[in-house]
């Protein structure tokens, strides 16, 4: 009874590691994502219109400000248990 009391303290340790290390990695990936996708954008403009090309962009940078937004405080919730917070998270990754 103690050795499964201890194995589900250390799952909840690992789920809460990945919480953190997901969110640390949340605020370091925007920028280059971002980069990329005007990249794209530039290329497509010859061939796009401008709203639709200039709108996937404008999509792109609200998704990704959300991920950060959200991905950073998922570890704090306290209210949601680990699963339900790595659900989130696992969504919110494509």
């Amino acid at each position: 009874m103690m050795s499964a009391n201890r194995q589900a303290a250390v799952a909840k340790t690992v789920e809460e590691e990945l919480l953190h290390v997901l969110a640390r990695q949340a605020r370091r990936v925007p920028i280059p994502v971002f980069l990329s996708a005007a990249m794209i954008a530039a290329l497509a403009s010859d061939w796009i219109p401008a709203p639709a090309w200039s709108g996937w962009l404008v999509l792109v940078a609200v998704m990704l400000v959300v991920r950060v937004v959200v991905l950073g405080k998922l570890p704090d919730l306290s209210g949601l248990s680990e699963q339900e917070r790595l659900r989130i998270a696992v969504a919110l990754r494509g």
